[in-house]
């Protein structure tokens, strides 16, 4: 199954929802800035930022061969806390590559915020590299509300493996 958040950019309504929730969980986390994760994710840290009020750095993917050649955008000190946000979650790989580069650098990466939880092992890929996931929503928890509501037959919801909801059993 594909979830492209990537939309949210042609819904500001849907993006100022999901940047209120993503802001809300932030307010409880200790932090001088916060890292969109390249693409998908540079946007929604931007209205991250706008609604937290915290400002935004993020990586490149690519270095650049002119210019100042930065693998950082925006201003940052080393020793600053960081929380990446990022809009999917499955394995955490590219949210590993990020703090990765954020770390060298000397920044300080303990946690990240996502939209969407795949439960494709990310959050358990992202513990054992030392990064606490915070998820606005996981797909079992959407496509039981899917299901609920009509939206899809609770054989789909089934089909895809994920955690049965708390109190019943697959």
């Amino acid at each position: 199954m594909y979830v492209d958040l990537r939309l949210l950019v042609s819904r500001p309504d849907l993006m100022q929802a999901a940047a209120t929730a993503y802001a809300k969980e932030l307010a409880a986390l200790p932090c001088d800035r916060i890292a969109g994760v390249p693409y998908a994710a540079l946007p929604i840290g931007m209205a991250v930022a706008l609604a937290s009020g915290v400002p935004l750095i993020y990586n490149r993917k690519e270095s650049k061969s002119h210019g100042l050649g930065k693998d950082i955008e925006g201003h940052w000190q080393p020793g600053e806390r960081v929380v990446v946000i990022e809009d999917v979650i499955t394995t955490g790989g590219s949210i590993v590559s990020s703090v990765e580069l954020f770390r060298a650098a000397g920044l300080v990466v303990e946690d990240a915020i996502v939209l969407l939880d795949r439960q494709q092992g990310g959050v358990e890929n992202l513990q054992k590299a030392g990064i606490r996931v915070h998820s606005v929503l996981a797909l079992g928890d959407v496509l039981d509300l899917l299901s609920e509501t009509g939206h899809i037959p609770e054989e789909i919801r089934q089909s895809l493996g994920l955690p049965a909801p708390a109190g019943e059993s697959q």
